[in-house]
C-alpha cells in the first residue's frame, strides 16, 4: 500500500506478521494494515521486528498430548497425534482457543461447530496486542 495521497484521505502502513513470533505455538502468517487519517499524528507501527528472540517468549501449553507431528485429514478437519494412545485426533475447541491466544472457554457460549468457525477465522490475540502496544 503506498503511503502517498489516496482518494479517502488515509495513509496506510502494513506488514506480514507470523503468530509463531508472538508467543503462540502455530505458524500463521497474516497481513496487518494500519490506516491513519492524513494530517493527524501518525506513530510508526511497522515494522515490528520478528526474529528468533521474539518466538522464544514462553508459549502457552496447548495440550499435554500435542506433538509437532500435525496432520490434516479432509479439507477442514485439523488432527494431531495423541502420543498417549498413538492415534490421530481432532483438536478440541479449548486447544484452538489456546492456539489463538484466547482465554480458556472464551467461545464456550456457542456450539462446537461455531467455536471452530470463529476460532479459525480469528486473528491471534498476541499479534493484535503487539500492534496495539505501538499505537
Amino acid at each position: 500500500f503506498p503511503s502517498h495521497d489516496t482518494e479517502l484521505g488515509y495513509d496506510c502502513q502494513w506488514q506480514v506478521l507470523n503468530s509463531k513470533n508472538h508467543g503462540v505455538p502455530q505458524n500463521r502468517e497474516r497481513v496487518f494494515i494500519v490506516g491513519h487519517l492524513r494530517g493527524t499524528p501518525r506513530p510508526e507501527v511497522f515494522p515490528i521486528q520478528e526474529n528468533a528472540q521474539v518466538s522464544l517468549k514462553r508459549p502457552r501449553q496447548v495440550s499435554p498430548t500435542i506433538t509437532s507431528r500435525y496432520y490434516k485429514q479432509g479439507q477442514s478437519d485439523p488432527y494431531i497425534v495423541d502420543e498417549s494412545k498413538p492415534r490421530i485426533r481432532k483438536l478440541t475447541p479449548l486447544e484452538c482457543e489456546r492456539l489463538q491466544g484466547f482465554p480458556d472457554g472464551w467461545t464456550a457460549s456457542v456450539s462446537d461447530t461455531q467455536r471452530y468457525k470463529c476460532l479459525g477465522n480469528a486473528v491471534t490475540v498476541n499479534v493484535i496486542r503487539d500492534i496495539i502496544s505501538k499505537l
